[in-house]
């Protein structure tokens, strides 16, 4: 895949909606920077993300297999610094619900310690 399609792929995930952008390295800043001039500043993108979090559905939007499989260690770390630009990377799941262990939890953590 070539990097001016990963762009637009990009800031398609991010949006949720198809846009098209010029030929764009797929370097974060210059995307966010692109659809900014289009009419998407990161406070709208950030607006579009907090609201799909808050319904508890994905953001960033999900790409097509094959562009993940073109280069997944490429595709992740311009997701992850999208995110950080947008002050988003520690939106990654809800609060747990509930905070306390139950009796049968307690028991089996103090039989055997946790292996992580």
């Amino acid at each position: 895949m070539s990097s001016s399609r990963w762009a637009t792929v990009l800031a398609t995930c991010l949006v949720g909606e198809s846009v098209d952008l010029a030929d764009t390295p797929p370097d974060a800043r210059l995307v966010l920077a692109a659809l900014e001039q289009a009419g998407w500043p990161a406070s709208r993108i950030a607006a579009i993300a907090r609201a799909r979090f808050d319904a508890e559905e994905a953001w960033p939007f999900p790409v097509a297999m094959e562009v993940v499989a073109a280069g997944p260690a490429q595709w992740y770390a311009l997701v992850g610094q999208a995110r950080t630009m947008l002050d988003l990377d520690g939106v990654v799941q809800p609060q747990p619900t509930r905070t306390t262990l139950t009796a049968d939890e307690r028991r089996l953590l103090s039989d055997v310690p946790p292996h992580w």
